[in-house]
């Protein structure tokens, strides 16, 4: 859900702070985000390395925001955040690992 946490019943489990790193390479002008980060620590990051990123505009919501967009401040000079994105390692809901990157599989 939106805060970070799933629910089963009476138990919560909170398992973003396990996917919440960033690289930077600054060289290839890329970043790559685990799927607990948020745009906020996205942001930084890249800030921290001269590099910007149209994000959207809720710095708490997770970086997966950018798959369905990424409608940010910095959009009409920039783009979508969905634009820039060069690739992504996805589970699928069967269990399957599927490395995406342009000129793959459409699906």
């Amino acid at each position: 859900n939106h805060s970070g946490f799933g629910e089963l019943g009476d138990v919560v489990l909170e398992l973003a702070h396990h996917f919440q790193t960033v690289s930077v390479d600054k060289l290839a002008g890329t970043i790559e985000a685990g799927g607990g980060t948020t745009l906020e620590a996205l942001a930084n990051k890249a800030t921290e390395h001269g590099l910007a990123v149209p994000l959207g505009t809720a710095p708490t919501v997770g970086a997966g925001l950018i798959l369905q967009g990424g409608v940010g401040h910095l959009g009409r000079s920039l783009g979508l955040a969905l634009d820039a994105v060069v690739g992504a390692d996805v589970v699928t809901a069967n269990g399957r690992r599927v490395q995406l990157h342009r000129g793959c599989e459409d699906e």
